[in-house]
C-alpha cells in the first residue's frame, strides 16, 4: 500500500507514468478481473488513474475502453464496509478530472449520486464541498445550466464554511472564477 501511495505522489508531481508502471504491471491485471474491490484494490486503481492522467497516449493499459470498464465496475460497488466506502468515494472524487477530460457525462452523474450516497451512509461530510464542486462542473460542462451550477457553488462555499476550512473555501472561489470566466 505504501509503495502505491508513494508511486501515486511521484507520478502526480513528475507527470511520469514510469513511477507507477512497475506496480501496475505486477498487480493491475489481478484487480482488473475483480468485480468487488477491497481497500488495497482501490488504492491500486487510484494509482492507475494517476498514471492514466499522465499518460501520453491512450493505448494498451491506458485505453479508454479499459477506463470505461473500470469506472463501470467502481460505480457498481455495493455493500462495502464503511472504510472501503470512504476509500471508494475518495477514488471517485479524486479522479473527476478524467471524467471531464474524456467527456463521460453518465459517469459524472453517477459519481455525484454514488458519492452522495456514501457520504450519507457513513455520515462523513468532509468531502461535501468537493462533491458540490463536482456538481457545478457537471452543470456547467454537460448541462450548460449556470443557475444549477451557481447553486452547487453556493453549497460548496457553505459546506466549506461549516467544516471551517477557509483554505478550501478560497480554492473553491478561485475554481469558480476560472470555470465561469473562461
Amino acid at each position: 500500500i505504501i509503495d502505491c501511495l508513494q508511486a501515486k505522489l511521484d507520478v502526480h508531481f513528475s507527470d511520469d507514468v514510469n513511477f507507477g508502471e512497475g506496480i501496475l504491471n505486477d498487480y493491475f491485471d489481478q484487480v482488473r478481473r475483480k468485480k468487488n474491490f477491497q481497500i488495497n484494490d482501490l488504492i491500486l486503481i487510484d494509482l492507475y488513474f494517476a498514471c492514466l492522467a499522465s499518460a501520453k497516449s491512450f493505448v494498451g493499459i491506458y485505453s479508454l475502453d479499459l477506463y470505461d470498464e473500470l469506472m463501470e465496475c467502481l460505480l457498481n460497488q455495493e455493500n462495502l464496509s464503511p472504510e472501503t466506502s470512504l476509500i471508494l468515494n475518495n477514488v471517485l472524487l479524486n479522479n473527476v478530472d478524467l471524467v471531464l477530460r474524456f467527456h463521460r457525462e453518465s459517469f459524472m452523474k453517477r459519481i455525484i449520486i454514488k458519492s452522495d450516497t456514501i457520504m450519507t451512509s457513513v455520515h462523513d461530510f468532509q468531502r461535501r464541498p468537493v462533491l458540490s464542486l463536482v456538481e457545478w462542473k457537471y452543470y456547467l460542462q454537460f448541462k450548460k445550466d449556470f443557475l444549477a451550477a451557481q447553486k452547487s457553488y453556493s453549497n460548496a462555499i457553505l459546506f466549506a464554511n461549516l467544516i471551517g476550512d477557509t483554505y478550501l473555501e478560497n480554492k473553491l472561489i478561485e475554481e469558480w472564477e476560472l470555470d465561469t470566466t473562461t
